[in-house]
């Protein structure tokens, strides 16, 4: 019995769940190592050697997706940010990331980047969330996206209190009540899904 728990567990471990859709026709099964905005590292189940993928030959990449149960919103009195992706994966089979048009600014920086990442969509609606990664002074950050039906480019949203209310109270201006809460502090940035359901279904005053 011991010997088959530990066959079962050795053959989920050796050969992964995600797949990488090349440009070429080619898809890649196994693991991924690494995923940045611009390539992808990915173990392959048949060879067992790690490769790099640019984003230039990536049609789309399948993640399984993984949940880490953490629900603490807060850790050391800072907001935990990657507790909104661990939420918004919670009922996702797998998570699909695309090269997509995308704004975005470093923190406390006014100036604004436009560029193409490989981002995966949370949520959808009228407003979708994504959510992408990029390496930022040596570490890796994760960033966060919305994007408007009609709309060419993705949005970043950088979810601390000082930036978030005045950012995204105006991102959803044309909804007055929504954008009203948001400046009088009823919805925070840890609100942000709630945010984005309530533009989607309608119960907002426009």
């Amino acid at each position: 019995m011991r010997l088959l728990i530990f066959c079962i567990f050795f053959t989920f471990s050796i050969f992964g769940q995600d797949k990488l859709y090349l440009k070429d026709g080619n898809t890649i099964k196994g693991s991924i190592v690494y995923i940045l905005e611009d390539f992808v590292k990915m173990r392959n189940d048949s060879s067992g050697k790690v490769k790099k993928f640019d984003k230039k030959n990536i049609d789309r990449l399948v993640e399984k997706a993984e949940y880490f149960d953490n629900d603490d919103d807060y850790i050391n009195g800072v907001f935990n940010i990657f507790n909104i992706y661990e939420k918004a994966i919670l009922n996702l089979d797998s998570l699909e990331y695309k090269i997509r048009k995308i704004s975005w600014r470093k923190q406390r920086s006014p100036v604004v980047i436009k560029d193409e990442w490989l981002v995966a969509k949370l949520i959808s609606g009228k407003v979708s969330l994504y959510v992408g990664h990029k390496k930022i002074d040596g570490f890796r950050v994760t960033q966060y996206f919305l994007h408007r039906d009609g709309e060419e480019e993705m949005k970043n949203i950088i979810l601390n209190e000082a930036m978030f209310k005045k950012r995204i109270a105006k991102y959803f201006s044309d909804c007055k009540k929504l954008s009203g809460k948001i400046e009088n502090k009823q919805y925070k940035y840890n609100d942000i899904f709630k945010i984005i359901e309530s533009y989607n279904t309608n119960t907002c005053e426009l």
